[in-house]
Parts: structure tokens; sequence; C-alpha cells
């Protein structure tokens, strides 16, 4: 190889060097690369394109070097995007329950005459309060009433009776026994409540009233 030869060999790599050079300053992306700027979410990166540069040196004898250089340049992609923010999920109020049929069938029934089974009642003897339960619909889920005393020598164990049930428009008497003390005085008013229950489940508002009777 003469000196003109290594010449344009010289020059040919020169030249090499100088294009990867400036194709390597462009290899840099993330936040100001092509693909994006940094925080949004920016399309995919292009997978590179070749860049070719073509170099001809021809020689005092007329004889033409010809050498071709190639570099892939890259392009950046962009940044990872944001999470969504998710909207707040609604909530539904409900009301209260629904009225019970049942109780709403109670409600139908009504207290009539309330009285004892006996003529006179004694210290140390038993009597029954009766009440007359009248329902203006048929209820065969088993009504009855509750019947407290106020004196507390008068007692009942238990307080309540039911029935199986009730044919509307017909009047049926139930009672409750309650027994009174030996030691209690004779000419003693007992006050007695009385209340509509029935033995399904407790419910609001039901008739009730009130009875008095003397232990003689």
């Amino acid at each position: 190889m003469n000196s003109f030869e290594r010449w344009v060999s010289s020059a040919v790599l020169l030249l090499v060097s100088a294009c990867a050079s400036e194709v390597s300053s462009g290899d840099d992306g993330g936040d100001e690369g092509s693909g994006g700027s940094a925080g949004t979410t920016g399309p995919t990166g292009s997978g590179g394109a070749d860049e070719a540069s073509t170099t001809s040196v021809t020689s005092s004898n007329g004889a033409t070097s010809t050498a071709t250089t190639s570099a892939q340049t890259t392009t950046g992609g962009g940044g990872d995007g944001g999470a969504g923010v998710g909207g707040e999920g609604g909530g539904d109020e409900g009301g209260g329950p629904p009225a019970s049929e049942v109780c709403e069938r109670t409600e139908q029934i009504a207290l009539g005459s309330i009285f004892l089974d006996v003529d006179a009642w004694g210290p140390g003897e038993s009597a029954m309060v009766m009440a007359t339960l009248e329902s203006a619909v048929d209820h065969f889920d088993y009504p009855g009433v509750r019947i407290v005393s106020d004196h507390p020598y008068v007692t009942a164990d238990p307080g309540e009776n039911f029935l199986f049930g009730l044919v509307a428009g017909e009047p049926v008497a139930v009672g409750v026994l309650f027994t009174a003390a030996d030691f209690v005085e004779p000419g003693t008013v007992v006050s007695f409540s009385v209340e509509v229950i029935t033995l399904v489940e407790p419910c609001e508002g039901l008739d009730r009233d009130t009875f008095t009777a003397t232990i003689e």
C-alpha cells in the first residue's frame, strides 16, 4: 500500500468516526425525546431507522475509493402516564322495614267488655280477668291479651293468654287468672291494664284499656 492509499484509508476512518459520533448524540430518549414529554403517555418509539453515508475519494491516478457507513438511530419512548382517579361510588339510603302483615291484621282487633268471671273476690282467692276481642278481619296468628295488675300482691303467671284465631265479626272472651295474697286488705281496689297482642311478633299501637276490681 503506497502513501496515497494510506492517506485515503485514514480519511475514510475519520469520516466514519465523525458520522458515528453524530448518530450517537441523538440516542438520548426520555423526557424530551421524540416519543413524548415526561409524565405523559407517548406512542411507542420506533425500532430505529438506518442512516447511511457514502464517502468517495478520487486518487490522482483516477482511482476512486468509496466507503459507506451506516448507523441505527433510535427514538426515545414516552414517559408513563399517570394513573386515573376513580369516581366515588354512590350509596343508597334505605327506609324502614315494611309494615308487618301480622301487625296490620292485629290492628283490626278491638277490645270489648272487660269483667271478672266471679261475683266476689276475696283475699287468698283467684279470679279470672276476662277481655272480649273482636276483629274486623279473619285473624289466625294467635291473637290474645296481656293483662297487668298494679298491685304487687295481686299477680298472674303468666299474664298473657292467646287464642288460635278470630273470625271476622265474632267476639270471643279470653282471660288471665290472678291470685290475691291472703293478707291483701278487703276493700283494696286493683287496677288492671289490658292490651291486645299476638303470639307471632310484638306490634305497636294496638288497642288497650283499663279495668278495676275490688278485693272484698
